[in-house]
């Protein structure tokens, strides 16, 4: 018995209409293994019960799956935002999701991909994979008997109880990458920002001349259209 098939009998029975939709994803399209289906989606609803949100945005809801895995972790009153950005899977994921019977906490949007929003999801890389790449290497050889103590004492002893998830706030006074990477990233957010604009006038002043800056509309010194 693999692990998979031992977790798969010893959590929530996979509902009839998940069971439908996922059986429909891989008859109805091409990459049908992109569903989350029965075991990750029990896991996204578990982990919705235990954060407890009261909005979840989700990025790429393909078939649904996973948004109404994730809508049924709600509790009243909360909301799941997915954006899809292939339009030739609306036809499909839109009656599934309105059909599902936590319908109304799901808020289906398809959107295209402009330039500005290329720039965003270039700023958000540039923010998040340098921290998760200096995270990946990182951590502490010795830990303070206070920072012991901040954890859960049930935990430590294997002692069964209530289901959480720990926080890193208690122990990163003294470590300045836990303290940026538990805060916000707002901070780093700007940082990227402030570099990104002064890095692209610099760009602008040297591939142009003064006179084509001051000139309001003017995206490039190539003749139009401008691609």
């Amino acid at each position: 018995m693999t692990i998979d098939e031992y977790i798969t009998q010893h959590i929530d029975k996979e509902g009839d209409y998940l069971y439908r939709l996922y059986r429909a994803t891989n008859i109805h399209t091409i990459h049908g293994r992109m569903a989350s289906g029965h075991l990750q989606g029990r896991l996204l609803k578990m982990i919705v019960e235990m954060i407890n949100p009261k909005n979840i945005l989700e990025v790429g809801t393909f078939s649904g799956y996973s948004a109404i895995c994730l809508a049924e972790g709600l509790k009243e009153g909360g909301k799941v935002y997915t954006f899809e950005i292939n339009d030739e899977m609306e036809d499909f994921t839109r009656p599934w999701i309105e059909g599902s019977p936590v319908a109304d906490k799901i808020d289906f949007r398809m959107r295209t991909v402009n330039r500005k929003h290329r720039r965003l999801a270039w700023l958000l890389i540039l923010v998040y994979l340098p921290m998760l790449v200096a995270i990946s290497f990182h951590h502490h050889e010795k830990v303070e008997d206070d920072v012991v103590a901040s954890y859960c004492q049930d935990c430590m002893h294997h002692v069964h109880h209530s289901g959480h998830i720990a926080s890193t706030h208690s122990f990163t006074h003294d470590c300045l990458l836990c303290q940026l990477h538990s805060t916000s990233y707002l901070v780093p957010t700007l940082i990227v920002l402030a570099v990104f604009a002064v890095m692209r006038r610099l760009t602008m002043q040297r591939s142009c001349p003064k006179p084509c800056l001051l000139i309001v509309g003017v995206r490039s010194t190539r003749a139009p259209p401008y691609c």
